[in-house]
């Protein structure tokens, strides 16, 4: 069965109770509502592409590299991976770093799975080594303009605060027993896609952003292989589209990947609402259509 893009959106406005993250209210009429300026506003195709002047020049030796324009301090760098400091900081009272693929691609699913892997490894290796000096670290990865991507360069992205994270999200942090209570919702709805060995990804009840796909492992190596896998399986039956990554390194880790359409900018609960609803049904049918056809080839 064939499921069209205009398909996958719900008609009507819903509040829902998300047992991970709490209520939420969903306004579908407020889809064409303009996203708010959340990222330092750049051309999407800077030439030459700032992170591989910087890729190119880095001296690991000295700890430094270059953008083209500034001098830029490394933090950490892998086989296939370096970070940096941000030169724009999202916050003022702390730091904001960015891990970057060497290769110039734009989707975690333009790597192969060791090298997505060895990104997202470096970028936990990072976080944990921010939150010892931070209150809040938030990490999360904008695949895409509409998304929130400000450079066509895969990045993930490391903020920083002195401020204490929210309720909802220190809820996140503890959540093995709600990832359980949150699946079985997913199972009697039939929107698990995917529940081996490997982990599971579903596609969630009643989701905290719209048409959001959690991913859950036993392990933080695993959960990074399935993001992979998640992301490739999204690109191959539905497109590219931009999305969000926003990884839970708790008890039990998982993620959340949000896909982001062109047809309205999903917005998280702390802005107060949804829009542009998903249709979780017809999104659990594509993921399993892209889960079988990325695994076959």
């Amino acid at each position: 069965m064939q499921v069209s893009q205009e398909s996958l959106f719900a008609v009507t406005s819903q509040t829902r109770e998300d047992v991970l993250t709490g209520v939420i209210s969903v306004h579908p009429k407020r889809k064409n509502k303009p996203m708010p300026p959340a990222v330092r506003i750049m051309p999407p195709d800077r030439s030459p592409c700032p992170l591989c002047v910087m890729a190119s020049s880095s001296t690991y030796e000295y700890g430094f590299a270059t953008d083209g324009q500034s001098q830029v301090q490394l933090s950490k760098h892998s086989a296939h991976t370096f970070s940096f400091q941000n030169l724009w900081p999202v916050f003022d009272d702390g730091p904001s770093e960015l891990i970057c693929p060497r290769a110039h691609v734009h989707a975690l699913e333009d790597l192969s799975n060791e090298e997505a892997c060895d990104m997202l490894n470096l970028f936990h290796d990072r976080y944990l080594n921010l939150a010892e000096q931070h209150k809040t670290v938030f990490p999360f990865i904008n695949v895409g303009h509409n998304a929130g991507g400000s450079l066509s360069h895969l990045h993930a992205q490391l903020v920083t605060t002195s401020a204490a994270p929210a309720e909802r999200w220190e809820r996140l942090l503890g959540s093995s027993h709600l990832i359980e209570k949150d699946m079985s919702f997913a199972r009697a709805a039939d929107l698990v896609v995917k529940d081996d060995r490997s982990g599971s990804v579903y596609v969630a009840y009643a989701p905290s952003f719209s048409g959001e796909i959690r991913i859950v492992s036993d392990t933080t190596q695993g959960l990074h292989s399935l993001i992979h896998d998640t992301a490739t399986a999204l690109a191959t039956s539905i497109g590219d589209w931009p999305y969000n990554v926003i990884p839970v390194w708790a008890d039990r880790p998982f993620a959340q990947l949000i896909p982001r359409l062109d047809v309205g900018i999903t917005y998280p609960t702390y802005l107060g609402t949804c829009v542009g609803v998903l249709d979780q049904e017809a999104i659990a049918e594509k993921l399993r259509a892209g889960f079988s056809k990325s695994t076959k080839t």
